[in-house]
């Protein structure tokens, strides 16, 4: 991305959020004209303020387009190699030079629009800038209407001696894509959370200090030496709960930042989004482990270089030691995978990949009453799907037979979901949508129809995923794995030798942007092969306690249960993601006894024996294998239960994934609770084959499957649903 210093000076306001375009619907094809950027190395422009909201554009982009006279609007092919960035320049003498940087998107290019050089907006078609759909946003004045706004298409202009509309403002745009926002101010090297814009403050507002009014333009200026540049910008919120000494309470404080000299950290959803990006950040940020160990022996050694860092140690009577630890693990043998008729492979490196679409899945459903959705510019990529679904799916034991399908002329979401309305009905088993490209409203609109009013399993396809000729028929194998577990079969599973044992999985998801109601999701095996699952989502209020939903949660299992199987389970083992040490004492004392009651509340007399396991992803511990040329990740199945635990807990770390790139994290599992007295093995080895169970993936995952089943649905419902789902999916995992 090339940018005129943004960057450096910490311009925050930089929003990647995908919003959707205003503008006018109403106005003729004669009242806008959409014009493609001709940049170069040298390309800026410059948009000076006219008045409220408003900005001119008041030069060329490009030399290409210098000839066109002042009363004429070009069309200029876009030149990918060349810089996108421009200055945005209010001639007010308040404000400073505002830069924006823009961005490309991989499908459609940044789309600016050019005029001349004309300053008379009654003489000459100096176009009036009315909605402007780009990567990011400047900072904007207080007395002034922002109308940047980020999107993918084109810009829209409007000849200002037509008739004027409203330009379209995004302050509630920016709030939405900001809050949450973590940002780092390199004055004090300290990060804060944004939780509001301030556009009613700026740097020249005052705050009371040593009993006197002081501006944040003299505050930085006497404190830190900085010199803030835009007396207009306004300011970041942002809040903090400290527990002040002596008081049982925590007290808020509130900090305002000036977005100057605040930096950005993290990536944005819509990056992460991005799978090209993500694949050339992994890149760099994935560090082989001889890179990460050569990296922490030379900061052992610039440390014991540093005379100040050793006088710092000796004072607490602290050394560094200048190796690593050294200790010896153990290494459970490879899982045996159990596929349709009682066929078993090993899983080397726990990696099972190429044998999920040769075999036949344990628990096929065949697919004879479904529905393909699709847009008309789709047609060839659907009937391209069903065709290889139809044909591939033989092997895997599955039967397809030809859907109905219906076709779409607009991509509205209410086309959508008016269509769903309209072909739902009792003898459907799933319904497939292929979708011209990836759009979160879309997906919520469908999804909140499909899991909550009209309750079906659902399958939505982005369309560029089936454009890819060479790979289509791995991926449509994939989809047809995925559908058939939404419609209640199972792929594979592991020996697990036990005897009426439930196994429970309970994830939370927070969004941190918007400080809605938090999401728990909680999944319990129905089954002895552990492949049938009751699922069922907890939206949790700000002041209602997650253990109030846990409860019924476990109260509603424990009836399908029974219903199954004829008999209560006699011991319920519980592993429980998405919790801190400083929730441990929480957990144990509250949170599993009130699960204990209300077990036995529901049928008297039953006292299951409880075993609650607290499973720790987000952890800093680094685990290394020696080999002759260096170290190596350990392989999957790798054990350390000693020398680095805890002393007063029942832990131990499994590395449970085969990593291809960087260095593998392993996984910490706290045993808080065991009224079974499981040995220590069995749990490690419980834990490990557990890994293999998340059919989304044809191998292990770092958590327990049953964990990765909670965080799926707590994230959809959180997500897109935002209700409690209907009761008929609770048996199907339809959230994969």
């Amino acid at each position: 991305m090339a940018g005129r210093g943004s960057i450096g000076r910490g311009l925050i306001l930089k929003l990647l959020e995908e919003t959707r375009a205003g503008g006018d619907e109403n106005s003729s094809a004669s009242d806008t004209q959409n014009l493609q950027t001709t940049s170069s190395e040298s390309g800026l422009g410059s948009i000076r303020s006219a008045g409220r909201g408003r900005f001119l554009l008041d030069s060329l982009m490009d030399q290409s387009v210098q000839g066109h006279s002042s009363k004429e609007l070009s069309t200029a092919p876009s030149d990918e190699s060349a810089s996108d960035s421009f200055l945005i320049k209010p001639t007010s003498g308040r404000g400073r030079v505002l830069e924006l940087l823009i961005e490309k998107t991989c499908a459609e290019k940044s789309i600016l629009a050019q005029s001349t050089d004309g300053t008379d907006g009654a003489d000459s078609a100096a176009v009036q800038l009315e909605e402007i759909k780009i990567e990011s946003v400047e900072l904007v004045q207080p007395e002034m209407e922002p109308v940047i706004r980020r999107g993918t298409k084109a810009f829209q202009i409007r000849d200002p001696r037509r008739k004027s509309t409203q330009c379209v403002a995004i302050r509630r745009n920016g709030l939405e894509a900001l809050l949450g926002a973590v940002v780092l101010t390199r004055y004090n090297n300290k990060t804060y959370r944004i939780d509001d814009i301030l556009y009613t403050e700026n740097p020249m507002s005052t705050f009371q200090m040593n009993g006197k009014d002081v501006s944040y333009l003299e505050y930085y200026k006497s404190h830190y030496d900085i010199d803030l540049t835009d007396e207009m910008q306004p300011l970041l919120l942002s809040r903090e709960e400290r527990r002040i000494s002596g008081k049982e309470e925590k007290e808020t404080i509130t900090f305002c930042l000036i977005p100057e000299i605040c930096y950005l950290t993290g990536i944005t959803d819509t990056i992460r989004e991005d799978q090209k990006v993500m694949r050339d950040i992994a890149t760099i940020t994935r560090v082989t482990p001889n890179q990460r160990v050569d990296a922490m022996n030379t900061f052992c050694k610039n440390l014991d270089r540093c005379k100040e860092a050793k006088d710092v140690l000796a004072g607490w009577g602290l050394e560094m030691d200048m190796n690593a630890l050294k200790l010896v693990g153990r290494q459970l043998e490879d899982e045996e995978i159990i596929f349709g008729r009682g066929k078993t492979i090993k899983a080397e490196r726990a990696d099972f990949n190429k044998h999920c679409c040769s075999n036949q899945l344990y628990k096929a459903i065949d697919i004879t009453n479904w529905i393909v959705i699709y847009n008309k510019r789709d047609t060839k990529v659907a009937q391209q799907f069903i065709d290889i679904m139809q044909r591939n799916s033989a092997p895997m034991g599955l039967k397809v037979s030809p859907p109905k399908t219906e076709i779409l002329t607009d991509d509205k979401n209410d086309q959508y979901v008016q269509l769903l309305r309209k072909v739902i009905n009792a003898a459907l088993q799933i319904i497939v949508i292929i979708c011209p490209s990836s759009r979160d409203d879309r997906y919520a609109a469908i999804k909140k129809v499909c899991c909550g009013e009209l309750p079906i399993p659902t399958q939505v396809i982005n369309a560029k995923t089936l454009a890819n000729e060479a790979k289509v028929r791995g991926i449509v194998a994939k989809i047809a794995l995925q559908m058939n577990c939404k419609i209640g079969g199972s792929l594979w599973t592991v020996k697990i030798p036990f005897k009426n044992v439930m196994i429970c999985g309970i994830d939370t998801y927070h969004d941190s942007k918007k400080k809605d109601n938090s999401v728990g999701g909680f999944v319990a095996s129905l089954n002895a092969s552990y492949t049938e699952w009751y699922s069922r989502a907890i939206i949790q209020s700000q002041k209602e306690e997650l253990v109030n939903g846990l409860s019924q949660s476990l109260v509603a299992s424990l009836d399908e249960y029974k219903r199954r199987n004829n008999v209560l389970p006699e011991k319920i083992i519980i592993f429980r993601d998405g919790v801190g040490d400083g929730q441990l004492k929480m957990v144990k004392e509250y949170e599993l006894q009130q699960l204990i009651q209300a077990s036995a509340l529901k049928h008297p007399g039953y006292k299951p024996q409880f075993t609650i396991i607290i499973v720790q992803k987000r952890i800093n511990t680094r685990l290394f294998a020696t080999r002759a040329n260096g170290v190596d990740n350990p392989a999957p199945g790798c054990i350390i239960d000693h020398t680095i635990t805890r002393r007063f807990l029942y832990d131990f770390f499994l590395v449970p994934q085969n990593v291809r790139q960087g260095t593998v994290s392993p996984t910490h599992y706290i045993v808080l609770h065991d009224d079974n007295n499981f040995s220590p093995d069995v749990l490690q080895r419980l834990s490990f084959k557990m890994c293999f169970m998340y059919y989304n993936w044809p191998g292990t995952v770092r958590v327990p499957a049953c964990c990765q089943y909670a965080h799926k649905l707590a994230f959809l419902v959180g997500q897109s649903v935002k209700k409690q789902p209907a009761d008929i999916l609770s048996t199907k995992l339809y959230y994969l």
